[in-house]
């Protein structure tokens, strides 16, 4: 039944776009130099766990709807789908993570072949992780500028490569032994650092 539901929303919010010219496609999402700071807290309030943790560059994958992809208008939004497994240098297993990210792009330099953009993201994500009698589940709010470029080659294919800088917040249920009769409640944490993404993009709609 939750599959049912997601299935329909998100075909309910693809609906207006794949009514224009756009494109849809993949994309491999690039963790880079990402890092995260916060705190768990514990249910007595003395035993809470600072985090300070750098975040090993891994790759993703990712699915994306752009709208008036390979036209030379000044706006183009794009929604991506992706999903990753970030992991903490420190810690021994990576988290799983779903995230959406909306992207508003502003073309600097549009041609028939090459769109050059510069624009703002707001990315939403939900992560969770649990291992050796740890775990902890929440959901993410960030932003993001961020800049790329289009290539529209022949055939309706388009080779597409951004790159962003993110500052977010995360929080959410925590659990797991926080010392002598403590547990671990709940988190929030601060992740920031860059990611970059390479798709290819099949264009749609448009007119001969």
């Amino acid at each position: 039944m939750k599959k049912t539901v997601m299935g329909l929303a998100v075909a309910a919010m693809l609906s207006p776009m794949m009514l224009q010219a756009g494109g849809i496609g993949v994309y491999i999402p690039y963790s880079i130099g990402q890092k995260t700071t916060g705190t768990f807290y514990s249910s007595s309030g003395t035993n809470d766990y600072s985090l300070d943790e750098n975040i090993e560059n891994k790759a993703g994958i990712g699915l994306a709807f752009t709208s008036n992809l390979g036209k030379e208008k000044m706006f183009a939004y794009t929604l991506g789908l992706e999903y990753t497994n970030p992991k903490f240098e420190n810690w021994q297993d990576s988290a799983t993570k779903i995230g959406i990210i909306n992207t508003f792009g502003f073309g600097v330099y549009r041609s028939d072949i090459i769109k050059l953009w510069i624009g703002p993201r707001l990315n939403l994500g939900y992560e969770t992780y649990d291992s050796n009698g740890y775990s902890y589940s929440g959901l993410e709010i960030g932003i993001a500028p961020a800049t790329g470029i289009n290539v529209n080659l022949p055939g309706n294919v388009s080779i597409t490569f951004d790159i962003d800088y993110k500052f977010a917040w995360q929080g959410g249920s925590a659990s797991g032994s926080a010392g002598f009769l403590d547990t671990y409640e709940s988190y929030t944490s601060s992740p920031t650092g860059m990611t970059a993404r390479l798709g290819v993009m099949y264009r749609f709609g448009e007119e001969d």
